[in-house]
């Protein structure tokens, strides 16, 4: 082997041999030679696995019950619910199966203390990582339309610049998910583990720079809902348990923030001394995020009971089938004949006013059909996409 710096392929194999090992010899890669003898750190190892198993676990099933809890109240499943079923199914069929491989493979461990057919094996279950960037997005993504629900279809401007950021949300994960499995020259090294790589991208700069965005798009995510609740006629207690369930995203966010100390575990030059041990607590902190992020994606579709807890009344077993765009109070009312057709949870989308839109401030969660029927008596006249001006209305 020559002296010159070797890096091997592979988002987790950028390792080079400098002479720094503890083992004597390396192989083609230039990674340790298997050690039968080295001392072998189990409980390091075991930890990791323990924490993803119940990371994800715990996940999916908050998706699960947010699904099932949509679909029994409102008869229907919304954009948002599918782009959380994708995130579900992602997570559960690769992201999840690809660590726990993994970390049977040696994850946790050192390189000396995995054979030469695990390390093979363990580089092509790297590729699974991925995931975390693209399950990440999807969860926003999926926020971002729960927030378009709830928004009158008069909004355009403001639904388009949602969807904008969708599509920034979207190409960000999908640009750290080419450089995690493309990072190494040449460009076969990536895919066959016989072709040595000889230099790969430093992925320090990535990773901050996805830890950069992502809490400016959480930011600009919380905004939004915030600018649709002082468009609104709902009680300050009723506000305040609203941005208490739109601020749930910010678990995510926090999480996000502490995974720096995670890239600083398995920075660039620790990397070079053994990937695979250092990479634990980045592993974890990943599958926490994404276990924060899908609670604060959840927590929208319990703001009836939070609501009608913030207002002093009861919540009724047995929630009305009124038309709601989703389970949050209804920021969107019609006026007149219109409110005749909220029997049907696709009546509202055909019925909306395009000049003006009321709201009530008792959230439809709590009131019967007869209530939600009455006509109200303030009118909000849309002005632009993002103000309302109120006046008195004419019943």
């Amino acid at each position: 082997m020559s002296d010159a710096t070797v890096y091997t392929p592979g988002a987790f194999s950028n390792a080079t041999w400098d002479g720094s090992w503890d083992s004597g010899d390396a192989d083609f890669q230039g990674l340790p030679l298997y050690n039968p003898n080295a001392p072998v750190d189990y409980a390091h190892q075991d930890l990791e696995l323990f924490i993803i198993c119940l990371c994800d676990a715990l996940a999916f099933c908050v998706i699960v019950g947010r699904t099932y809890m949509r679909k029994k109240k409102l008869n229907s499943l919304r954009a948002d619910d599918w782009w959380m079923i994708s995130a579900g199914l992602l997570l559960a069929l690769i992201w999840w199966p690809c660590q726990i491989a993994a970390n049977r493979l040696g994850s946790g461990l050192h390189w000396k203390n995995v054979t030469e057919v695990d390390k093979k094996n363990f580089w092509i279950a790297t590729w699974g990582f991925s995931g975390y960037y693209i399950i990440s997005s999807i969860i926003k993504i999926s926020i971002c339309f729960c927030h378009i629900n709830l928004l009158p279809p008069n909004f355009t401007i403001f639904r388009r610049s949602i969807k904008g950021l969708c599509v920034v949300i979207m190409l960000l994960g999908l640009a750290e998910t080419a450089l995690w499995n493309f990072n190494c020259q040449p460009f076969a090294s990536n895919f066959i583990w016989t072709v040595p790589g000889e230099t790969c991208i430093n992925l320090d700069i990535p990773r901050a720079t996805w830890v950069g965005m992502s809490v400016l798009i959480d930011i600009i995510i919380l905004l939004i809902p915030f600018k649709i609740l002082q468009n609104t006629k709902l009680s300050d207690a009723e506000k305040k348990a609203l941005m208490f369930v739109f601020s749930a995203n910010l678990l995510g966010t926090a999480t996000c923030l502490i995974g720096i100390y995670g890239i600083w575990q398995n920075r660039w030059s620790r990397v070079l001394q053994d990937s695979i041990f250092s990479e634990t607590v980045w592993l974890i902190l990943n599958n926490i995020e994404v276990l924060m992020y899908t609670l604060g994606a959840s927590f929208p579709v319990l703001s009836p009971y939070f609501v009608a807890r913030a207002s002093g009344r009861t919540q009724s077993k047995r929630l009305p089938r009124l038309a709601l765009s989703s389970w949050f109070p209804s920021f969107r009312r019609t006026q007149g004949s219109n409110a005749q057709s909220y029997g049907s949870s696709n009546s509202y989308e055909k019925t909306m006013s395009k000049e003006s839109i009321i709201s009530h401030p008792i959230p439809l969660s709590s009131m019967t059909r007869e209530e939600a029927n009455r006509p109200t008596k303030m009118e909000i006249k849309v002005t632009t996409a993002f103000d309302c001006e109120s006046q008195p209305g004419n019943i």
